[in-house]
């Protein structure tokens, strides 16, 4: 792999050159069909080479504007996303992909980042697949675990067994907290 033609691509681009009428990368480097091994290449040397930035940093800081202001939203999109993630929000992602041995981001973590914004309404719906697929139990497990303790506060298992034995009661609060129907 070549990454100094996506460098040089991008080095172009951000002075505004237009050398060859260049002003897009071209779809060897950076596009959905291309492999992102090149954009998460020039990411890193973005943030790591200009702004000199750490991976923690990059995660903690990194956001929509600072994307548009350095001219890499194409490069942005190009990166392939998890379903429950959205590349619009979860700027964090990046910094995974970019630093996978640096930035852990635990299942628990990206199973609540979904949760939460169902509960918030930012997601109308979980996403397709969230509560089948490879990590479908974990995440049903890990959104009832958080339900519980954040919303019912139980003293003890026996007082979730016994609330949970009304089922009228439980399956309310089910609804209520966003995660009936998945158990």
């Amino acid at each position: 792999m070549n990454e100094t033609g996506v460098l040089m691509e991008y080095e172009q681009i951000l002075l505004g050159n237009t050398i060859n009428s260049r002003s897009k990368f071209t779809a060897t480097y950076i596009s959905k069909n291309a492999d992102d091994r090149y954009a998460l290449h020039l990411l890193r040397y973005v943030f790591e080479e200009i702004l000199d930035w750490s991976p923690i940093v990059t995660r903690t800081f990194l956001s929509g504007e600072l994307i548009d202001m350095l001219k890499l939203r194409v490069v942005a999109n190009s990166i392939q996303f998890p379903p429950e993630l959205s590349p619009k929000t979860d700027y964090f992602y990046y910094a995974w992909r970019m630093y996978p041995e640096m930035v852990h981001i635990t299942q628990r973590e990206l199973t609540l980042n979904v949760y939460e914004k169902v509960l918030q309404g930012m997601l109308i719906k979980y996403p397709k697949g969230f509560f089948l697929k490879l990590h479908g139990e974990i995440n049903k497990a890990i959104c009832l675990n958080y339900a519980i303790e954040q919303y019912l506060h139980p003293g003890s298992i026996e007082e979730i067994y016994k609330f949970f034995s009304d089922k009228k009661k439980g399956t309310s609060v089910l609804g209520e907290i966003s995660v009936s129907g998945y158990l």
